[in-house]
């Protein structure tokens, strides 16, 4: 009982911390590039890219980073980007480690003055218009932060994995798409959708990167 006490004094504390962040405006001569790195495998989902490139903070590039080996997906990454010339698409046709070796070919090969943090996505992610914008007050007003893991909804809302493995555990997948938002507390994605928990990791700890997105990184700290 007294952990469980212990546990809401602490966490109303950093809630409190985190709503001061999110209230002060982002300094005006301040402004850091952020590239959204969206990776694909043969599941390009062009509605759920093009709502998180409509951000608030407009020094924002989309990076479509593409393994894909379907022509079906090839030809709607290719019609997307005809309609959005400002997103990058990079193809790394050697598939090697799928997404996770996409992201590594670009981001060592990238010069360094080309970005200063960069968004991790998923083929089904969808972020909020002021995602970016939140997450750089974090970098701006804390000290020796270099990852912020984000709570996120996702594009997909069922399918046959959490079909298959969510009634042996019931934990993680039946509540993928529930926001917990600093904000204004639990709610359901539909009615939550502008609404998200940022967590801070500073520099020199460990994060566990649950879904493998929805995290903002700086370049300093990769």
């Amino acid at each position: 009982m007294g952990i469980a006490f212990r546990y809401q004094f602490i966490k109303k504390k950093e809630q409190q911390k985190e709503l001061a962040i999110l209230n002060k405006p982002l300094p005006q001569n301040w402004h850091p590039r952020v590239k959204l790195l969206y990776t694909t495998y043969n599941d390009f989902i062009p509605y759920a890219f093009a709502e998180c490139l409509n951000q608030t903070y407009d020094n924002v590039q989309g990076v479509i980073l593409d393994n894909s080996t379907d022509e079906k997906y090839i030809k709607m990454i290719r019609q997307f980007t005809k309609t959005h010339p400002d997103v990058q698409w990079v193809r790394n046709v050697p598939n090697k480690q799928a997404k996770a070796g996409n992201l590594n070919n670009y981001l060592c090969h990238q010069p360094k003055d080309s970005y200063d943090y960069f968004v991790i996505l998923d083929s089904d992610e969808l972020l909020e218009r002021k995602f970016v914008e939140k997450c750089l007050k974090f970098f701006y007003n804390s000290d020796n932060l270099g990852i912020l893991q984000c709570n996120h909804i996702s594009g997909q809302n069922y399918n046959a994995f959490m079909d298959l493995f969510s009634n042996s555990g019931n934990i993680f997948w039946p509540v993928q798409n529930v926001v917990r938002s600093v904000e204004s507390g639990l709610r359901e994605p539909a009615s939550a959708k502008n609404n998200y928990q940022t967590h801070v990791v500073e520099r020199g700890g460990t994060v566990c990167i649950e879904l493998g997105h929805g995290v903002m990184i700086s370049r300093e700290c990769f």
